[in-house]
């Protein structure tokens, strides 16, 4: 499956019969004002009921090939196929190929046709077989152009490491990937891919999921690159644990990445292009629910990230509960350890509307919760304090947030963050470490005292000991001299 990250799931409706109208959506986003008035409110309503147009990248991990794949394409195979279904409308519409604006060097096109009108059209067959192919090459991906900038934003560059958080099924990791084989990060260099080209880099990307089954679309995706440079693991985001890296000189060290990217789960209403499922199943009280998991997970990857890092916190959302509300709750928490970097300048093109500073929250039945305060008992669990606007958010500078809008360049809908961290340990983890050094020494105390009653049990003959069973840790760690590693190497 080489479509873009959302779209995996199951579908249990036939899309034709769905209504794509949701009253409670419509009632929600008027209330956030994100758009102000009723005629671009009724251009954006319009957009979401359309479907999402085809968008594939080429791969630049070879720089040469990426080079003369995108002078095919820009080529008169792509002008000669345009030509000969002009006077021919497939969905109501003329064939349309171009690159996508804000993409640099032009290594991202669009095609104003749905997946299923390429496939099904007899008159552009030769261009939906040209895309399997070179698919299946790994020359381009099929990838949604929202999903395409969370890699850009980061500016990977050789050297670094990367954490994926949430990467099945894996075109985002393929792009970062292929920009940390690139000889400038996401700058594009003519030159051609001899043998000399290829080189084995020092960085290293971690891709992690938490489902298994997506790992192995994961591990498909990233094998068509053929980089040594990945690491697949299947852990739950919000509790990933510690990477460890040796050192010469140091020993076992523990592993900070230089970029980290947060692409949380959502209640995805900026798919609605694609996944129509949403239309029936949206409501409020989604966002409100994957609230806090969204914070758990967006924690553990700046505890991951290294001083000075940058971590992309993005979800396919337009709500701001899901969006500035975790943004500002992690700025809160860090007490200045962390603050925002203004995302809009990196791809001046992309046209997105700045991060809000008030926002209002509702309940499932959209009914407005003026402040925590006044947060039914009943929702008390799903609807938190953070939720709100803080008090102080005005001063977080959270216009450098991005919010993508369906109808500005007819994409998905989209959100995106990039925070970066300023220290190397943040507030909560040195509170945390002084609580986990309390609990040891209370454990010390504690296995001192079992140890004693432990001789005292040893000493009656007529006690029998408890058979516990076989336990087997799930992992041995060799040390790189040993000599049974040496002869299995």
């Amino acid at each position: 499956n080489h479509t873009d990250d959302r779209d995996t799931n199951p579908r249990k409706n036939n899309y034709s019969e769905i209504v794509k109208k949701n009253e409670n959506f419509e009632d929600y986003y008027r209330n956030q004002k994100l758009i102000e008035s009723n005629e671009e409110f009724a251009e954006f309503l319009k957009v979401l009921a359309e479907p999402l147009p085809t968008t594939f990248r080429i791969s630049s991990f070879c720089q040469g090939q990426a080079q003369r794949m995108r002078d095919i394409i820009q080529s008169d195979y792509i002008k000669d196929c345009q030509a000969e279904n002009n006077d021919e409308l497939i969905g109501g519409k003329k064939l349309d190929i171009s690159p996508i604006p804000w993409y640099p060097n032009n290594l991202a096109w669009t095609i104003n046709l749905t997946k299923t009108e390429i496939r099904k059209s007899r008159t552009i067959n030769l261009l939906h077989k040209f895309l399997i192919c070179e698919t299946e090459t790994g020359d381009i991906s099929r990838q949604e152009a929202v999903s395409m900038i969370p890699p850009l934003l980061l500016d990977i560059k050789p050297g670094q490491t990367v954490l994926d958080m949430c990467a099945a099924p894996g075109s985002k990791t393929a792009q970062i990937i292929e920009m940390l084989h690139q000889e400038s990060g996401s700058t594009f260099i003519s030159g051609d891919c001899q043998k000399n080209d290829v080189k084995y880099m020092d960085g290293l990307v971690v891709a992690n999921d938490v489902d298994n089954r997506r790992c192995y679309m994961l591990a498909h995706q990233s094998k068509r690159l053929s980089s040594s440079c990945v690491v697949i693991t299947n852990h739950d985001a919000a509790n990933l644990p510690d990477f460890y890296k040796s050192d010469s000189e140091r020993g076992k060290t523990v592993l900070k990445f230089d970029r980290v990217l947060a692409d949380v789960l959502c209640s995805g209403d900026g798919t609605f292009r694609k996944n129509y499922d949403v239309w029936t199943k949206w409501s409020a009280g989604n966002a409100n629910n994957l609230h806090n998991i969204q914070i758990k997970i967006a924690k553990r990857g700046l505890e991951l990230l290294a001083k000075n890092g940058i971590m992309a916190y993005s979800t396919c959302s337009l709500n701001p509960v899901e969006n500035e509300a975790i943004v500002a709750a992690l700025l809160n928490m860090a007490n200045g350890d962390l603050e925002l970097v203004d995302a809009s300048r990196i791809l001046p093109e992309l046209k997105c509307y700045p991060g809000i500073d008030t926002w209002i929250v509702m309940d499932k039945d959209n009914h407005i919760i003026a402040s925590p305060k006044e947060v039914p008992e009943k929702y008390l669990p799903q609807i938190r304090k953070t939720h709100f606007p803080p008090s102080n958010a005005s001063e977080l500078n959270l216009k450098y947030c991005m919010r993508i809008m369906p109808h500005y360049q007819n994409t998905g809908g989209f959100f995106i963050a990039l925070i970066r961290k300023k220290t190397d340990t943040l507030c909560w983890e040195k509170e945390s470490d002084e609580i986990t050094i309390e609990k040891k020494n209370d454990d010390d105390k504690e296995q001192q005292t079992n140890s004693k009653d432990d001789n005292k049990k040893n000493n009656n003959p007529d006690k029998k000991n408890k058979y516990t069973g076989f336990r087997e840790e799930p992992f041995y760690f060799l040390n790189e001299n040993d000599e049974d590693w040496i002869a299995l190497k």
